[in-house]
C-alpha cells in the first residue's frame, strides 16, 4: 500500500493550498518516512477530483507542539474515498475521487 511505510505519527503539518477551479487540494508536512527514522522528509500529498475538505485546527496548540509533532495520526485512502488527519488539537479530512499522489520533495 501507498503509505505503509510512511509514518504520519509526530509529522509536521505545514499548509495547505486549494485550488477551487481545479478541484484540488495539496498538503504539506515534514513527516518521518519510515517507523524509527531519526529525521522528518518533506513531502506533499496531492488530491485531485475532491469533492469536499473540511479543516478546524487550533494554531495556537499546533504552534506549542511543534517540537514534537502536530499529527497525531493519519488514514490515507488507497484509491477514491476520504482521508483522515488527526492534528494535534484538531482534524482534517478530505474526499476525493482519484487516489492521492505521494511527492518527496
Amino acid at each position: 500500500m501507498l503509505y505503509d511505510d510512511l509514518s504520519g505519527h509526530d509529522a509536521l503539518f505545514q499548509g495547505l493550498s486549494v485550488d477551487a477551479v481545479d478541484k484540488s487540494v495539496t498538503l504539506s508536512f515534514l513527516a518521518y518516512p519510515f517507523f524509527g527514522a531519526s529525521e522528518r522528509t518533506a513531502i506533499e500529498i496531492e488530491f485531485r477530483d475532491v469533492e469536499t475538505f473540511l479543516l478546524q485546527a487550533d494554531m495556537i496548540a499546533m504552534d506549542a507542539n511543534r517540537f514534537a509533532g502536530t499529527v497525531n495520526q493519519w488514514k490515507i485512502a488507497q484509491g477514491e474515498g476520504t482521508s483522515y488527519f488527526q492534528l494535534i488539537e484538531g482534524y482534517l479530512t478530505i474526499k476525493s475521487r482519484a487516489a492521492p499522489r505521494l511527492v518527496y520533495k
